[in-house]
C-alpha cells in the first residue's frame, strides 16, 4: 500500500494534484502566479491608449476615429482581460487552455497597441498630421510584462514579440523623418527582448526544480506527525521563495534557485529516510582500519557478516593480588566523587561489591528514607541482584558495581544532578545494577547465530538488554525484595520505562542511532527541567558508564581490557568448536589486543564521551573522562606501534605457547579478584612476546 500510494504532504503547491501525465503534455510550459503588480502594469496599457487617444483627439479634434478606435479597442480588450482574470481566480481552468488564452491575450494586446496609435491610423487616413508619441513604448511595456507573467516557452515569447515589433515597425517606418527614430527603436527593443528571454529561462529553471518527476494526484493529506509538518513548512518556503523570485534580478533569482535545491534536498533526505536518526553504516566506517570496520559492522548493526582479516598476534598478562577487607574503611566515600573509584578493591575485601556499593549508594542519597525502603528488602533485592551474575570474567557483578559508581560521577559533577528527581535517581542506580544480570558472556550475535533460548525469547532483538530487564522486574514482582512498594501505579509505570529505556540503551546495535539522536536534539542549552530531557540523559549516562573504563586511569583500564579480552576470546574459542565463522576480535590466535583497543576507544568511547559532554558542559568530565580517555588511546597506539615495528612470531609458533598466552587459557576467573596491572610491565611483557 505504502507503494501504491504516496502521500502529496511535501510538494510544492502548484504541484499538488497535478497528475504525471498532465505534468507531460505541457512540455517546457511555466505556470506564473499573477499578483496586484501584473494587474496594475497590464491594465495600465489600456489606460495609457484611452488616455493617448483622447490627448491627440484635444489637439487635431478633426480626427474623430482617433479617438473612436482608441476607446473601443482599449475598452474591448480591458473588458476580455478582467473577465478571464476573473474566471481564472475563481475556477482552475485546464493548463493547456490558460496558456492558449494568454498567449492570444499577449498578441492581441499587442495588436491593438500598435493599430491604436495615432501614428498608424492617421497613415491609413493619409493624414498629414503628426504625432510624436510611438507604439513602440507601450510594447516595451508589453514585453516586460510577457517575460515575467505570461505562460509560454521562451520560443513562444521571441516569436510574438518579434512578430509584434516587425508589424510596429513596418507601420511606423513611413514617415521618412522619423525613420532613424523607429531603426534606432526596433534594434533596442531587439536587444530588450532578447534579455527579457533570459528572464524566462531562469524562471523556467527555477520552477522545474521544483517540479518533482514522480508527481501524483492524490489530495493533499494534513500532516499528522512532526515530521509531515516540517515537510509541509519546507515546501510552503519554498513556494514562497518561488513567488518572491520572479520579481527579483536574474542574480538573486540564481541565489533563490540554490536555496531552493538545498532545501529540496533536506526535504528528500527527510522523506526517504525512516529513522532521522539512523546513521549510515558507510558514513560511520569511511575512515576505520579494516579490522575495526568489521567489528562496528558486527557490533553495532546488528550485521552478521564476517570478513576475512589479517592474522595478528598479541596479548596482555596480568598479576594477581588479594586486598585485605579491613581496607575497605571510608572506601566507599568515593562513590559519585572519585572518576576512578576501584570496584576491584571492594570486590576483594566482600565479594558482594554489587550489593555493598548499591546499598552504600542509595543510602547516602537518602534514597531508602524517602521510597520507605526497608534494610531487609534492600538486602535481599541487592543480593538477588548479585547471585543472577554469572562468574564471567567481565560481565559480573563488578563490572555492574562499577558502571553504577562511574553513573553517579556524571550526575553528582554535571548539571543534570539540579534536576533529576528521586524517582530518577533510583531508577538509574537499579538501572546501572541490573544492566548485566544474567548476561551469559556472550554477546548478542553469538546468541542469534547459535539460535540460543534467549534469542528465541527476545526475537532476536537486543536479546541480552530484554532479558536482563525481563529479570530485574521479576525481581521487584516479589513483595520481599520490591524496592518499589511504595510507589502510585502511575509512578511505578514511569519507573519501569526508564530502567527498561536505560538498560535498552547499552546495547551496541543501538548505538550510532543513539549518539545521532542525541547529537541531532541536545546541546549544552537543552532544558534539563524536562522529564524526557532528563530521560534521554539518563540513557546516554548509563551507556556510557557501560563503557566507561576505557577513560579510568591506564591502570584500572588495562584490567577491564584483560577481562573482556578473556572473555571475547571465550567465545572465539566455543565458535571454532561449533564451526561457527569468528566474530571480530574474538580470535585469541590473530587478535593484536592495543590496535583493537585503538579501535574501540577513537570509533565507540570517544564519540560517546564527547556527545555526553558537549550537552553536560561539565569541566570535571572533561579533565577527569575525555583527558584520560586521549591519554589511554595514546597509549594503546604507541603499543600497537611498538608490535608493528618488531618481529611478529608466526601463527604455528605462538599459538599453543602456553607462556604466551597464560592469562587466556585460564576457563574461569573470580569475580572482583582481577589485581592492578603496570603499564611498564605490560609493555615489557609485549617486547618479549615480540
Amino acid at each position: 500500500m505504502k507503494d501504491e500510494v504516496q502521500t502529496e504532504i511535501g510538494k510544492p503547491e502548484f504541484e499538488r494534484g497535478i497528475s504525471k501525465e498532465s505534468t507531460q503534455s505541457i512540455p517546457d510550459m511555466i505556470v506564473f502566479e499573477l499578483d496586484q503588480r501584473f494587474y496594475i502594469l497590464y491594465f495600465a496599457i489600456p489606460l495609457f491608449i484611452i488616455a493617448n487617444s483622447i490627448g491627440f483627439y484635444n489637439t487635431y479634434e478633426e480626427t474623430e476615429e482617433v479617438l473612436v478606435i482608441g476607446l473601443a479597442f482599449s475598452f474591448a480588450v480591458a473588458v476580455f482581460s478582467l473577465i478571464f482574470i476573473m474566471i481564472e481566480q475563481h475556477r482552475s481552468l485546464n493548463k493547456e487552455y490558460t496558456i492558449i488564452v494568454y498567449a492570444c491575450m499577449y498578441f492581441v494586446t499587442g495588436l491593438i497597441i500598435i493599430v491604436t496609435d495615432p501614428e498608424v491610423i492617421l497613415f491609413f487616413e493619409n493624414s498629414s498630421k503628426k504625432y510624436i508619441n510611438s507604439s513602440f513604448f507601450l510594447l516595451f511595456l508589453l514585453t516586460l510584462l510577457g517575460s515575467k507573467y505570461f505562460i509560454k516557452t521562451r520560443i513562444l515569447y521571441y516569436i510574438l514579440s518579434y512578430v509584434l515589433l516587425v508589424i510596429a515597425f513596418v507601420l511606423g517606418i513611413h514617415k521618412s523623418k522619423s525613420v532613424y527614430h523607429h531603426v534606432i527603436t526596433f534594434c533596442l527593443l531587439i536587444v530588450y527582448i532578447y534579455f527579457n528571454s533570459l528572464e524566462i529561462k531562469s524562471a523556467k529553471e527555477m520552477y522545474q526544480v521544483l517540479i518533482a518527476e514522480d508527481a501524483s494526484g492524490v489530495k493533499v493529506i494534513q500532516p499528522n506527525t512532526p515530521l509531515e509538518e516540517i515537510l509541509t513548512e519546507i515546501h510552503d518556503g519554498i513556494d514562497k521563495i518561488a513567488s518572491i523570485s520572479k520579481n527579483t534580478p536574474a542574480t538573486v533569482q540564481r541565489i533563490h534557485r540554490r536555496i531552493v535545491r538545498l532545501l529540496q534536498s533536506i526535504a528528500a533526505k527527510m522523506q526517504s529516510t525512516d529513522n532521522l536518526y539512523m546513521p549510515r553504516l558507510e558514513l560511520v566506517t569511511k575512515n576505520m582500519d579494516a579490522d575495526d570496520k568489521i567489528y562496528i559492522e558486527q557490533e553495532c548493526f546488528d550485521n552478521q557478516r564476517v570478513l576475512d582479516k589479517t592474522p595478528d598476534i598479541g596479548i596482555i598478562e596480568r598479576k594477581i593480588i588479594e586486598y585485605g577487607m579491613s581496607e575497605l574503611s571510608g572506601f566507599l566515600k568515593g562513590i559519585g566523587k572519585e572518576w576512578n573509584f576501584n570496584s576491584f578493591f571492594v570486590a576483594g575485601c566482600c565479594k558482594t561489591p554489587a550489593t555493598v556499593i548499591g546499598k552504600y549508594a542509595i543510602k547516602m542519597y537518602g534514597l531508602d528514607e524517602i521510597f520507605s525502603i526497608s534494610d531487609s528488602i534492600l538486602e535481599l533485592f541487592l543480593n538477588d541482584i548479585e547471585k543472577r551474575y554469572p562468574d564471567n570474567p567481565y560481565h559480573n557483578s563488578t563490572h555492574a558495581a562499577d558502571v553504577m559508581s562511574s553513573f553517579a560521577y556524571f550526575l553528582t559533577n554535571s548539571k543534570l544532578s539540579d534536576s533529576m528527581t528521586s524517582i530518577e535517581w533510583l531508577a538509574g542506580l537499579v538501572a546501572c545494577l541490573g544492566h548485566d544480570v544474567g548476561h551469559p558472556g556472550k554477546n548478542n550475535r553469538f546468541l542469534v547465530m547459535t539460535n540460543h533460548e534467549i534469542a528465541i525469547t527476545y526475537n532476536d532483538i537486543s536479546v541480552l538488554e530484554m532479558m536482563h530487564a525481563s529479570i530485574v522486574f521479576k525481581i521487584l514482582s516479589n513483595n520481599t525484595m520490591n524496592i518499589f512498594a511504595s510507589l502510585q501505579v502511575d509512578k511505578f509505570i514511569q519507573v519501569r520505562k526508564l530502567i527498561i529505556d536505560m538498560i535498552l540503551a547499552t546495547d551496541l546495535s543501538k548505538h550510532f542511532d543513539i549518539l545521532s539522536y542525541m547529537r541531532t536534539k541536545y546541546n549544552d542549552t537543552s532544558d534539563f527541567a524536562i522529564r524526557e530531557v532528563r530521560g534521554d540523559l539518563l540513557r546516554l549516562c548509563l551507556k556510557s558508564a557501560d563503557v566507561g573504563h576505557a577513560a579510568k586511569s591506564i591502570e584500572l583500564h588495562e584490567r577491564w581490557c584483560l577481562l573482556i579480552i578473556e572473555e571475547f576470546f571465550a567465545q572465539g574459542d566455543l565458535e571454532k568448536q561449533k564451526g561457527l565463522a569468528i566474530s571480530m576480535y574474538c580470535d585469541r590466535e590473530t587478535t593484536n589486543i592495543p590496535k583493537s583497543q585503538v579501535g574501540f576507544i577513537r570509533n565507540i568511547v570517544f564519540s560517546l564521551f564527547t556527545t555526553l559532554n558537549s550537552i553536560l558542559a561539565s569541566d570535571e568530565i572533561e579533565k577527569a573522562c575525555l583527558n584520560q580517555l586521549k591519554q589511554n588511546e595514546r597509549y594503546w597506539e604507541s603499543l600497537a606501534k611498538q608490535r608493528n615495528l618488531s618481529t611478529v612470531h608466526k601463527v604455528s609458533e605462538t599459538k599453543n605457547d602456553s607462556n604466551i598466552f597464560p592469562l587466556l587459557k585460564r576457563k574461569t576467573i573470580r569475580k572482583g579478584s582481577l589485581p592492578p596491572l603496570s603499564s611498564r610491565k605490560v609493555t615489557k611483557e609485549l617486547n618479549m612476546n615480540d
